[in-house]
């Protein structure tokens, strides 16, 4: 059975909401301004405004509006993700075994970007790029009247997903280092999520700020390794065929157990 998306949002709506957001906290500004005028006749000093700001933003006063602002866009973005992968499928197959962690937030949806990057370090630019376009064949052969059937393409598609699998252990030979690099990779440009080509929200955290810390990283590994602890014997001699390895994750998982 092909699944279905909700119907999106219009930009105007979005424009809307954002136009909200804006006027709340300019008009928070705008209050916290005059709390801090001794009259209204009196002119206002840069310096004023300046540290009106600092006040709006150490009372946590401007993440509190943003907070009640955007609430309303929490679903959107979500189907936005969810959009965003039926287009990317070579991404949506790196990002299924994480669909848990996504779902209890333990890591950010928009570490997908990162992902795919982290993916093409891992298997190279020549391969990446065919296997994402073997991927979009599988796409097309799966697609239905009502979309895509995304249980059959994930069933089809398995054997490209065992092609980034199994060359896991080699790129984390050196753990620490490699685990670094990913985290790297994986928290470049965060702290700001696009609704369209031209608009942007900040979710409140800051682009410099590292959002997916080692231990979510770990998370992440263990959620790939998870989908080779899920295969029966055959399988897995049917992975060692297809891909041409046949591999050990002992060492890799070694790295991801507590205190290692």
């Amino acid at each position: 059975m092909a699944d279905t998306e909700s119907a999106p949002v219009s930009g105007s709506d979005e424009l809307k909401k954002l136009e909200i957001l804006a006027v709340e906290v300019l008009c928070g500004f705008i209050e916290t301004v005059q709390a801090r005028q001794k009259s209204d006749g009196d002119p206002i000093e840069l310096a004023d405004l300046n540290l009106a700001m600092s006040e709006m933003i150490n009372s946590g006063r401007v993440a509190k509006i943003a907070e009640v602002a955007l609430s309303g866009l929490g679903q959107e973005l979500r189907h936005r993700w969810a959009r965003m992968l039926r287009k990317d499928a070579f991404g949506r197959l790196l990002c299924k075994p994480l669909s848990p962690l996504f779902e209890a937030g333990k890591v950010p949806r928009g570490v997908h970007h990162g992902i795919r990057h982290f993916a093409r370090l891992v298997l190279g630019e020549e391969l990446e790029r065919a296997l994402v376009i073997e991927t979009d064949k599988i796409v097309a052969a799966c697609t239905e009247r009502d979309g895509v059937d995304w249980k059959r393409f994930y069933r089809t598609a398995q054997p490209i997903w065992w092609q980034f699998l199994v060359r896991l252990p080699a790129a984390f030979r050196h753990f620490d280092a490699r685990l670094s690099h990913m985290l790297g990779i994986l928290n470049t440009q965060t702290g700001q999520m696009s609704l369209s080509a031209n608009v942007v929200v900040r979710t409140g955290r800051s682009a410099s700020r590292d959002i997916v810390g080692p231990a979510q990283g770990r998370l992440i590994l263990a959620a790939w390794l998870s989908t080779f602890d899920a295969l029966s014997e055959a399988e897995r001699a049917t992975m060692a065929i297809a891909t041409g390895f046949s591999v050990n994750f002992d060492d890799l998982r070694a790295e991801l157990e507590p205190g290692s």
